[in-house]
């Protein structure tokens, strides 16, 4: 099932009745209370099920790491406190679009919820097995190697350009020191062993063979 595709539902078909409540006002301030209310109790539960919803692929051969970039700290801090400040701006108004602040609280605390619950049990992570490196962040991307045109290294960082013209990153200076280690063996190993096309500059800083 994917919850987080439900969760959306659930934040249009709230948004869907806030607005026809405040275009014909079919129910009073407690009423829609009630019901903003149950939605937010379902959009919560359904982001506790996205949340354990998050697994490390199952292949025996897996290895994950733990992988919290600045990157993915700013973006969810910007995202809720934005959301925050919508949500105040709303609620202050004083009229009926006060209704609204209801939608915007309901998505700041569960982002909140959801960042908090991934950063406490580690769900931001890495994960590489013979089918690919998973990157399993605030959207999930898995790397085929038949899917990656060029591999290269520079200043501690992989980059891994896709058929698609993306690019892929794993920085190694946001894993601890020994982890760092077994993170590039890693990735250098799974790169050999699927016989990706590396950059001679890689090849050298990496000491792989030609």
């Amino acid at each position: 099932m994917n919850y987080g595709l439900y969760k959306q539902l659930t934040l249009l078909t709230l948004l869907i009745f806030t607005v026809i409540n405040l275009i014909y006002g079919l129910l009073g301030g407690r009423e829609t209370l009630l019901v903003q209310t149950a939605f937010f109790v379902v959009y919560i539960l359904l982001t506790f099920a996205e949340l354990k919803q998050i697994q490390i692929p199952k292949e025996h051969s897996t290895r994950h790491y733990y992988y919290l970039t600045n990157g993915i700290i700013s973006l969810n801090v910007i995202k809720i406190v934005s959301l925050f400040v919508v949500a105040l701006v709303f609620y202050n108004i004083g009229t009926k679009l006060m209704q609204l602040s209801g939608l915007v609280i309901t998505m700041v605390v569960g982002d909140l919820l959801l960042f908090i619950g991934r950063c406490v049990t580690k769900k931001y992570f890495i994960a590489v097995n013979e089918s690919g490196i998973y990157f399993m962040l605030d959207k999930t991307v898995v790397l085929q190697a038949k899917d990656i045109e060029l591999a290269e290294f520079r200043y501690n960082i992989f980059y891994f350009n896709d058929k698609h013209k993306k690019n892929h990153l794993i920085n190694l200076e946001n894993f601890k020191p020994k982890v760092r280690i077994a993170v590039q063996e890693n990735i250098c190993q799974w790169l050999e062993s699927n016989k990706v096309k590396v950059s001679s500059e890689a090849k050298q800083a990496l000491k792989l063979s030609e």
